[in-house]
């Protein structure tokens, strides 16, 4: 048939030429669908002013229909499916065969797309890229628009123009072993259903990496348990997208176990665990019912065995939703390994909200590659290379952390802090303490610690009386009761003061169970009464002492120093009760400290 056809028709015609109706009106081989536009009142609206373009069946297109679908179809009861499936084959525009390029994708008036292609051999149009029809006789000028004359009937796409997740992996190339696979397991029908699930969609080469033996074992139906078991440990009852993912999740899978996800410096990557990760090489792969995201590697559910055993530090860590900002920057400073290996290892583990208190933007900014040695300078000051139960602490202990620099740990009052130094504002809260892994404990803290910056000049600096007292281990005890009485500010101030120091020995002296009740918080006042009568507002060195001088201290009693070439210094409240000093001039930046063999009793009264 000549793109002529009508050309008779349009001669004989002395008046105009005729709407998109009439002309298919004219045309015998289009009468069956001229009786549907009238069975769908759609004559009215084929005949108005306008530009259309029709892709118009002949009636061996009708018939190539199944039997009845015709006769079914031009009944008033399907008038909706028959307007349907007419206006499928009917464009708002006008569009000539010469104004088509290779290939386009029109909506049409019944709403979805339909695909035209046009090359040496002519025009077709499909509504899936599958189904081809013919273009017989193009470019029928109507009054009203074009009328294209094809070889069947288009029947509106009723599936979603996305593929679901089985046919978007069949779609990929390098995804055919998972196809095989899903196949083997019987898996097809459950990932072609609703969803929403996320794939995580190994490629041939990540399964390729188990070696061909696995394989081919894993698709014999006698495995299809344990491949089904597999499988599923890659897919989400969920839909995920990467734009959804926090730096760390720990999410559970089909197959029950949980998948740890990841995602720094652009890069998402999946494993069973913190030290076996895949990486996502292709994210967001949409499909009907969810999404795929293509890996590099085959995961393999942890065995029951491991799922049963005693977690080690960063599996704890993973445990616990608190903790999913410390795991995230342990991933991104590379210390997964580090911190799962044998160890033992305390760790003091910073809550998420402990990180949120940072300033704004420092936790983004140390989670970049580039500072990456920052970044592992923090984590590390917070790691111990031991194992250290709150149990085993002492009132007050400096350790040395795996960065390098000391951390300050005290217990007192049924509750342990630790810190950069022994300030309060300094000093952070272990809220949940002692929590055993296998390589380890992690003791759980309300802030980050951040390791002291090394003082720039060369010469050390000069240290306070607190700092001074920290620096001696014997007068461990004093620093845990400056502590307790919230002396610690005062005692780092400017001053100057003296400080006559007893020593652990020296707290040992007083009956049994003193000093345990001192530190209790409910005896703070008494506590600080004690510590001050010990504390002189000014500095005084032995050199500037008289034989005998009464001097008043920061509690408000008086204090009596003697001084002798036979006894040396001396200390008392009364005159009767003498503690001697055994280690004088201690100089500190804010004062001086002279060690003593005894704690001073506060006198009931002031002595005259």
């Amino acid at each position: 048939m000549k793109f002529a056809l009508f050309t008779s028709v349009v001669a004989a015609s002395a008046s105009s030429t005729p709407n998109i109706v009439e002309l298919a009106e004219s045309v015998k081989d289009l009468s069956t669908l001229v009786s549907a536009v009238v069975a769908g009142d759609l004559a009215d609206a084929l005949s108005a002013p306008g530009t259309f373009t029709v892709f118009a069946p002949t009636n061996g297109a009708f018939s190539k229909l199944p039997a009845g679908v015709v006769d079914s179809l031009m009944k008033p009861e399907n008038k909706a499916q028959l307007v349907d499936i007419l206006t499928y084959h009917v464009l708002p525009v006008e569009v000539k065969s010469t104004q088509l390029k290779s290939s386009q994708s029109v909506k049409t008036l019944e709403g979805k797309a339909l695909q035209v292609f046009k090359d040496r051999k002519g025009v077709r149009v499909s509504p899936d890229g599958k189904d081809f029809k013919k273009v017989t006789a193009a470019d029928n000028l109507a009054s009203n628009g074009v009328v294209h004359i094809i070889d069947g009937v288009l029947l509106p796409p009723t599936k979603p123009t996305k593929p679901n997740i089985v046919e978007l992996a069949e779609s990929v190339p390098a995804l055919s072993t998972l196809v095989a696979a899903v196949v083997a397991g019987d898996l097809a029908d459950t990932l072609s259903s609703a969803g929403p699930f996320t794939v995580f969609a190994p490629t041939n080469d990540a399964f390729g990496a188990l070696g061909k033996k696995t394989i081919d074992s894993l698709m014999k139906p006698a495995n299809k348990a344990q491949l089904v078991d597999i499988l599923t440990y890659h897919v989400l009852p969920e839909q995920v997208l990467s734009t959804d993912l926090a730096l760390f999740q720990a999410v559970k899978t089909v197959e029950g176990k949980n998948l740890h996800v990841t995602v720094w410096g652009g890069v998402v990557k999946v494993g069973p665990s913190l030290t076996s990760l895949s990486k996502v090489t292709a994210a967001d792969n949409l499909a009907s019912n969810g999404v795929a995201h293509i890996i590099d590697k085959v995961l393999l559910p942890p065995s029951s065995l491991e799922a049963t055993a005693k977690p080690n530090i960063v599996e704890l860590a993973e445990s616990v939703p608190t903790l999913s900002t410390l795991v995230a920057a342990v991933v991104a400073g590379d210390l997964a390994d580090t911190l799962s290996s044998a160890g033992p290892f305390t760790v003091f583990a910073p809550t998420n909200d402990a990180f949120a208190a940072l300033p704004a933007g420092v936790v983004d900014s140390l989670m970049k590659p580039e500072n990456k040695a920052q970044l592992v300078d923090i984590l590390t000051y917070h790691v111990l290379p031991e194992q250290v139960l709150s149990k085993d602490l002492a009132p007050f202990q400096a350790v040395d952390t795996v960065e390098g620099k000391k951390l300050h740990v005290q217990k007192w009052g049924g509750g342990v802090r630790v810190g950069p130094s022994l300030l309060s504002k300094d000093l952070k809260n272990v809220i949940a303490a002692d929590n055993l892994a296998s390589n380890g404990v992690a003791h759980i803290i309300d802030g980050v610690l951040l390791p002291p910056t090394a003082p720039t000049p060369p010469a050390p600096k000069a240290k306070n009386i607190v700092e001074l007292a920290q620096s001696v281990p014997s007068l461990s005890t004093l620093v845990t009761a400056v502590v307790a009485g919230d002396l610690a500010a005062t005692l780092s101030s400017p001053g100057p003061f003296t400080v006559f120091a007893p020593t652990n020995d020296g707290f040992a002296k007083l009956p049994k169970g003193t000093v345990d009740t001192l530190l209790k918080p409910e005896n703070k006042a008494t506590l600080v009464d004690i510590l001050t009568y010990h504390v002189l507002p000014s500095q005084v060195l032995s050199t500037d002492l008289k034989s005998f001088q009464r001097v008043k201290t920061v509690e408000g009693k008086n204090l009596h120093v003697y001084k002798s070439r036979k006894s040396g210094v001396r200390v008392t409240p009364d005159g009767r009760h003498f503690n001697k000093v055994t280690a004088a001039d201690n100089k500190a930046s804010n004062g001086v400290v002279h060690i003593i063999d005894g704690v001073l009793s506060v006198p009931s009264q002031v002595l005259v």
